[in-house]
């Protein structure tokens, strides 16, 4: 007996003498078949027909349910489902579906977006699980169920990541001039961002005294705003002139001091919160705030450019010359990472055996949080030789162009160097040393116009100056294998070779 959706189908036959009752044929019929009983027994005719209607399965349906660690999940809304979970939980979300053949089922992020699947072993599993789920993760999810009978069954959630970092206090100060009383009035703000998901709360502390808007006339607070804001350019950060806030992110508060006083000179705390949803904690940070605060400078005690040999070790050192509190050192390369072997010891970076590929500029960067951070550079090259190649002119290589005596040959020679400024060219003959003579005329083109380049006119050929000629690159600083690249001269047009 056959089974169609936990209905048992019944398998009808032709049947030859048959005195049976036909109703214990089949003790379950599917609906639409009809059980014609025959009247006549011990013949040859068919004693039972059966007609079948036709029963079409219903399409496929889906649903989504959750576990894991939701903080909250709101049903239903606008068609949609909103789960909320705190950065670093897991994830799971398992699509229940019905439908006969089973439905084939896969998770997408967007709506069934090639681009944006998932790339791991959960894409046609019942149950979508990520581990320590990051805030990039959150989005709307599809689950998609289609057995290939009617439209497809989609249902989406919407996940909500949510999360806060530690706040970060900067200052900045700006000085303004009263010219009639001669007094100079010195300003400060301190600005406090923490990214998070929801929106965060601030609150100002002095020590153990909280400020809050018109508790002190030397103090104003500006409300929470995104940094992003277009309308900020003509607001603070005009008055400040300082556009290296615009790097952070955010919601963001200002506290700003007024004509600074003594008092003014304390422990200033910055509390973010989101008011423990997901039993997220706040956090805060604290600045203490003196008359030597100040922003940060650096130098660098290292020349600007480098050269160096591939295979060199390279240290660079940067120290600090001021700012409060005690700046901290870091480094960045052309590429915004260091190369993997580097190693950072305070404000020394050294490059163990280095390569043209970790050529490039590195910055020392020293940041406080007060002002600007400083910043120092210099640039590292690293000598090399490569791609030596050459041409006569006239070119033998063409039918219409010959090697004759009594004519003029141009041979040039050009390769890549780095630094351009160290390479020189020299030429031999047979293995030994050419001089620019007044037939044979050695020059070294415009390195604008074509750098890297030398060239050997010879006037007025003769059989004597058949040979091999060799054109020597070299770098002045050493260190570096030469590149030598040889051009045979003879009497019959395919007898030009070169090497490099």
């Amino acid at each position: 007996m056959q089974f169609w959706g936990g209905v048992s189908l019944c398998s009808l036959a032709w049947l030859s003498g048959w005195r049976q009752s036909p109703g214990r044929l089949c003790e379950t019929l599917l609906p639409g078949l009809r059980l014609l009983r025959g009247a006549r027994t011990g013949s040859h005719s068919a004693n039972m027909k059966a007609t079948l209607h036709s029963a079409t399965p219903p399409p496929p349906t889906v649903r989504i349910i959750h576990s894991g660690h939701a903080c909250n999940v709101e049903e239903e809304r606008h068609t949609e489902r909103v789960y909320t979970i705190r950065e670093g939980e897991t994830l799971e979300l398992t699509c229940l579906v019905t439908g006969h053949p089973r439905p084939q089922i896969r998770w997408t992020k967007t709506a069934g977006s090639v681009s944006d699947r998932f790339q791991d072993s959960s894409v046609f599993n019942e149950t979508l699980s990520i581990a320590k789920i990051q805030r990039t993760q959150g989005g709307r999810y599809y689950c998609k169920a289609e057995n290939g009978l009617g439209s497809p069954a989609i249902k989406s959630i919407r996940v909500d990541v949510y999360y806060l970092d530690d706040p970060v206090v900067t200052v900045h100060q700006s000085i303004g001039e009263a010219k009639e009383q001669f007094y100079y009035e010195r300003t400060v703000f301190l600005r406090c961002v923490a990214n998070s998901n929801p929106p965060v709360r601030y609150s100002w502390h002095r020590g153990r005294e909280v400020l809050t808007q018109g508790s002190d006339k030397g103090v104003e607070i500006y409300e929470p705003f995104f940094t992003q804001d277009p309308l900020l350019s003509t607001s603070i950060f005009q008055q400040l002139n300082v556009l290296v806030w615009s790097e952070l992110q955010g919601e963001t508060k200002i506290l700003k001091l007024k004509n600074l006083r003594p008092q003014d000179y304390a422990n200033y705390s910055c509390i973010a919160s989101v008011r423990n949803v997901c039993g997220i904690p706040d956090r805060s940070v604290i600045f203490r705030l003196t008359n030597k605060t100040a922003s940060p400078s650096i130098k660098l005690l290292v020349e600007d450019p480098i050269v160096v040999n591939p295979g060199q070790t390279v240290s660079l050192v940067c120290i600090t010359t001021g700012g409060e509190p005690p700046p901290i050192l870091t480094w960045v390369s052309t590429n915004d990472t260091l190369p993997q072997r580097s190693m950072v010891n305070g404000g020394t970076l050294t490059l163990p055996a280095i390569s043209s590929d970790e050529a490039g500029v590195y910055s020392c960067v020293a940041s406080n949080n007060v002002g600007n951070p400083a910043k120092k550079s210099t640039n590292i090259v690293v000598r090399a030789l490569k791609k030596g190649r050459f041409w006569i002119t006239p070119d033998p290589y063409h039918n219409d162009d010959n090697i004759q005596i009594g004519r003029e040959v141009k041979i040039s020679c050009q390769v890549e160097a780095t630094p351009p400024e160290e390479l020189t060219f020299s030429w031999l003959k047979n293995g030994r040393a050419l001089r620019s003579s007044e037939r044979m005329v050695i020059t070294q083109t415009d390195p604008d116009i074509s750098p890297g380049t030398t060239n050997l006119d010879i006037i007025d050929l003769k059989f004597t100056d058949f040979g091999t000629y060799t054109c020597v690159a070299a770098l002045k600083g050493g260190g570096i294998p030469e590149i030598s690249i040889d051009v045979n001269i003879s009497s019959t047009t395919d007898g030009v070779s070169g090497v490099g």
